[in-house]
């Protein structure tokens, strides 16, 4: 298979996931009036908790699938991940409304959110996997590409919402817009499915096979790799802190400040723009260099811009807001763009799905999924200095780990 078209059909599935799960929060008041009749402040509570479960599943997912993909196949594990989304996203837009059949809708949405969770705890791990296992040569540049697809579905899940919004009656939309979203990015996701069937297992991972490495990973991973799963994981800490504090907190947090809800999507396009370009230059720089020094500087220069950014934030100009947005957001997509594919490259093949898989899904847990609720109740004095403070200590750690990482883990593949 030619190079562009595997990149292009990996990040297919990552763009559409991405799509899908983003529309939870973004449709978060329509769906509390569909489960739970109206919207009080214990009701968008629970909506928020229910999405939080779907970073608690990625565990799960990253388990099973991780599993799968290091005894059957990558391409085993990357081929059941996006029948799983497909289906559990449309299954999501054909629940009755709570008016239907009560509480049972509350528990269906759980259950659906949970199944999706575990299917996106595989799904860029396996395309990070399939990239780096099938070419030796531009890794960063082919990564790169596939985060740019996965922001592209972040995108695309807001212009959805903005059309469907925009064209269609405010009763309308409430009861019926995010069943029509669900169901257009369940049918996306199939066709990439299709599109997978024609990828094949890299030599990397043949060979593997043939030497008869294969052990049981999760046994092996919390036996014999525990420190490199530790490692793995808090060389993570700052990038996904950063999505916690900016994707998921900071724009609602800077709505209320200036009383302009509007904001929340200006703020969300700056700090996506601001995170392709710097994912360009991350990975330019990491093709011509070294990823780990590329990494490291990127996580150093967001370490740095920190206490700027605070004060940007309180400047009381939302120019100076958005400018920095933008700077910050560049920063840390320099290392943003490199961090799985740099654990990959150390990780032991035969045992490199499961580690990355759960490493990245305990990472997306502890730093994407608990913070925003911790901020919310530290911030209620409208100030920025826990999450600002919290995401300084994550760059600190992410920056240590990732050279006791590369002192702990094997050379580079």
């Amino acid at each position: 298979m030619k190079k562009s078209k595997l990149v292009f059909i990996a990040g297919l599935g990552t763009m559409f996931e991405s799509f899908d799960f983003y529309l939870f929060s973004l449709f978060a008041i329509q769906l509390n009036y569909a489960f739970f009749g109206s919207v009080n402040k214990h009701s968008v509570l629970w909506i928020f908790i229910i999405f939080a479960v779907g970073y608690l599943a990625r565990i799960s997912g990253a388990l099973i699938f991780g599993y799968w993909g290091d005894k059957q196949g990558r391409v085993h594990s990357f081929k059941k991940t996006i029948v799983v989304m497909a289906l559990s996203s449309m299954a999501i837009a054909l629940i009755p409304s709570y008016q239907s059949i009560g509480l049972f809708a509350v528990v269906f949405l759980i259950a659906l959110r949970f199944i999706q969770g575990i299917s996106f705890g595989g799904e860029v791990s396996g395309a990070t996997i399939v990239i780096v296992e099938s070419y030796k040569k531009n890794q960063p540049i082919l990564i790169m590409c596939i985060w740019l697809m996965a922001t592209v579905g972040i995108l695309l899940a807001q212009g959805t919402y903005t059309l469907l919004s925009t064209y269609m009656s405010h009763e309308s939309f409430t009861q019926y817009g995010w069943r029509i979203a669900y169901i257009f990015g369940g049918l996306m996701i199939f066709h990439s499915y299709n599109a997978r069937k024609n990828i094949a297992e890299s030599d990397e991972f043949k060979n593997s096979i043939k030497r008869g490495e294969y052990k049981n990973t999760i046994k092996e991973m919390f036996s014999n790799y525990k420190v490199v799963l530790m490692l793995s994981v808090l060389t993570l800490t700052g990038t996904q802190l950063f999505w916690g504090c900016f994707m998921v907190y900071l724009p609602s947090f800077i709505s209320l400040k200036y009383v302009n809800p509007d904001l929340t999507a200006h703020i969300t396009a700056f700090i996506l723009t601001g995170m392709i370009v710097g994912y360009i230059v991350g990975a330019v720089l990491a093709n011509k260099t070294n990823i780990k020094s590329v990494f490291s500087i990127g996580t150093a220069w967001s370490l740095c811009f920190i206490l700027p950014m605070y004060f940007a934030i309180n400047s009381g100009s939302v120019v100076i807001v958005y400018a920095f947005c933008f700077m910050f957001a560049l920063l840390q997509g320099v290392s943003g763009v490199l961090y799985l594919l740099l654990l990959t490259r150390r990780l032991p093949v035969r045992y490199r799905y499961t580690l990355l898989a759960t490493a990245f899904a305990f990472s997306a847990f502890l730093f994407i999924g608990i913070p925003p609720f911790i901020f919310s109740y530290f911030t209620r004095e409208s100030s920025m200095y826990i999450p600002m403070l919290v995401l300084g200590i994550g760059y600190f750690i992410q920056l240590i780990a990732v050279q006791l990482f590369y002192k702990k883990t094997a050379i580079e593949v």
